[in-house]
């Protein structure tokens, strides 16, 4: 039976494999510069990926009818629809620039609009701290480090089990299992 599922899983990712092509192009603004770090992505799902500092984007898209985004902080975003075949899509993307103006505002002098708010925020301040106590969490910290050297015994060895090995035999035990170590709390 698990060798069945397994087949079966299998057989599903190839043919997918199989039905996927590329979607590539460049990402540019009205005066034909280019945009890094703007994301493509197929409307409805995560898939999708981020122009390079070239503002170039490439990545796998399945085959059938699909709509694709792009998007930049301070342009308008774009969608086109494509019917994806078996082959590699070339669509270069021409973001406008999004024209957002602010009411206009007028400073006064020796008026600060900050302090009703401050003064209201200490009024509340017992309540907001009750509030604070309602909150807890659990935290989970990991961190990976890479030992490319072993340079004293001193905390490493009293972490690997204190001083039960000489010196030399500890250090060339450490030596030996350089690499990735992994921490967790």
């Amino acid at each position: 039976m698990k060798k069945i599922t397994l087949l079966s899983i299998l057989f599903l990712l190839i043919i997918n494999t199989i039905n996927a092509t590329i979607l590539k192009g460049i990402v540019t603004d009205d005066k034909g510069e280019t945009l890094p770090f703007a994301s493509v992505y197929i409307k409805g799902t995560t898939k999708g990926t981020t122009t390079n500092i070239e503002g170039k984007y490439s990545f796998d898209v399945p085959v059938g009818e699909q709509t694709f985004i792009c998007q930049y902080i301070g342009f308008q975003k774009t969608e086109i629809f494509i019917n994806v075949q078996n082959e590699t899509i070339t669509h270069n993307f021409k973001l406008s620039t999004n024209a957002k103006s602010l009411k206009e505002i007028t400073i006064k002098n020796g008026e600060n609009l900050a302090i009703p708010i401050i003064k209201k925020a200490i009024t509340k301040r017992s309540y907001y701290n009750k509030e604070i106590d309602a909150f807890r969490a659990n935290v989970y910290c990991k961190g990976n480090l890479k030992l490319d050297e072993v340079a004293g015994l001193g905390m490493l060895q009293n972490m690997m089990g204190g001083g039960k090995k000489g010196g030399n035999e500890m250090k060339k035990e450490m030596e030996d299992m350089k690499g990735i170590v992994s921490l967790s709390e």
